[in-house]
């Protein structure tokens, strides 16, 4: 299930995954989304993961802002989850601006050096 060879899931893990949608798993596995973050996608039902999972891939949200944005929904009924979806940041609020890229590959921490 973690895709790492050798390594053990424990009982928690394999029991997170069973409450799951095949397509918030891929996520997962494929470094999308983190485990935090699917721990809060559980609360939801089955059939609305992947659609929050997508919104929160899409808009970059941090844990703490996907687990605001998930309890958010479970107090709204379901008919208004793609309104909620399509416009998330009126409902999580971030605190700091969300990056929009790296240019010239310039990595965290380091200094861009020009040609």
């Amino acid at each position: 299930m973690n895709g790492n060879p050798g390594v053990e899931e424990t009982g928690a893990a394999k029991r997170l995954y069973k409450r799951l949608s095949e397509k918030v798993q891929d996520d997962i596995r494929l470094g999308l989304l983190p485990v935090s973050a699917g721990r809060e996608l559980a609360k939801l039902p089955r059939g609305d993961q992947p659609d929050v999972a997508a919104a929160i891939i899409k808009y970059r949200f941090s844990t703490r802002e996907a687990a605001r944005l998930i309890r958010r929904l479970l107090l709204r009924p379901r008919w208004e989850y793609p309104a909620i979806l399509a416009s998330p940041w009126e409902i999580v609020e971030p605190k700091q601006p969300r990056p929009t890229g790296r240019p010239g590959g310039y990595r965290k921490g380091k200094e861009c050096k020009s040609l």
